[in-house]
């Protein structure tokens, strides 16, 4: 989903979270041929064979809607305030210089490092948590706002005072005891959902004669969760940078869910020093990284995995 990754990151897979969107000059969307092969019942077979979805839609009254524009296949699944399941595959075969978005494509993938020539791919870009557990059981609604989207949150602050506000609230939550992942709209998980749509997409992608699986991780926690399902980073210079990034974060005594918020705050600095913000005053010195997730709306980062 890209590109959570935000002036900084936006959606990718098992993500649970969503992607902070940009405004980006946007080619004309032009009609596109059919090129993924993938059906309704393909996506049915791959997200709702999990008991634990089903379940969640009979008890929340959600609906299921499927949609496709030749290049892309979705599925949502929404109750009465929110989707709570995207789940969408993208076929890749013409990325790179030259791409045109379709109906359905929600990022840019015409970039000279988006061609991907290993074999034929899919992009997945998608996001589920359960919606029973609202953030609001324990979180305000501006604090709600904010854990859900602090990146767009970080792209709006354009003065000194919103980029003073927008520190204050990351340090009000930063040490928060039930902090969520950045990005999350939901307190909990889907249980075993990612392992599941991991395992039944497989075969179902490998039948339609696929070899990859992508994937743009929009968040610090989902790169590294793509990492623990042998993902591998396309390129070498960002397969070094999210090496030395991860040396440095997780040598911090830190959570999980705090390192993938202290990641998301470097984007916050350099847009703090060119108002004249110190950041030393309002995080401490080993929280500034000098280094930040090797994402942007100007570059995709992309990770890949052998079907």
């Amino acid at each position: 989903m890209a590109h959570s990754d935000l002036s900084p990151p936006q959606i990718r897979i098992m993500f649970t979270t969503e992607r902070p969107t940009f405004d980006l000059p946007r080619k004309e969307v032009l009609p596109s041929p059919t090129t993924i092969p993938l059906t309704e019942s393909d996506l049915h077979s791959i997200v709702l064979t999990l008991p634990a979805v089903s379940d969640i839609i009979r008890q929340t009254g959600s609906d299921v809607n499927f949609d496709t524009d030749g290049q892309v296949v979705q599925l949502t699944i929404a109750d009465a305030s929110r989707i709570w399941l995207l789940y969408k595959l993208r076929d890749r075969s013409r990325d790179g210089p030259g791409w045109s978005p379709s109906r359905l494509t929600s990022w840019e993938y015409g970039g000279p490092d988006d061609t991907f020539i290993l074999g034929r791919a899919v992009e997945q870009s998608s996001y589920w948590l359960d919606p029973r557990h609202p953030l609001t059981d324990i979180f305000t609604s501006e604090q709600a706002r904010f854990v859900n989207h602090p990146f767009d949150a970080l792209q709006s602050s354009t003065d000194s005072a919103s980029l003073l506000s927008w520190i204050a609230a990351w340090q009000e939550l930063f040490p928060h005891p039930s902090l969520p992942y950045p990005g999350y709209y939901t307190l909990r998980k889907i249980p075993h959902l990612s392992e599941h749509i991991l395992d039944t997409s497989r075969a179902a992608l490998k039948t339609h004669g696929y070899d990859y699986l992508t994937s743009v991780p929009s968040w610090y926690h989902v790169a590294k969760i793509h990492e623990h399902s042998a993902y591998h980073y396309t390129y070498q210079s960002d397969r070094d940078r999210m090496a030395s990034l991860t040396e440095q974060v997780e040598a911090l005594p830190l959570t999980k869910q705090q390192r993938s918020w202290l990641v998301m705050a470097q984007f916050w600095i350099p847009k703090a020093q060119e108002h004249d913000i110190d950041a030393v005053r309002f995080l401490p010195q080993e929280y500034i990284l000098h280094q930040s997730f090797p994402l942007s709306p100007a570059r995709n980062l992309w990770m890949h995995l052998k079907l």
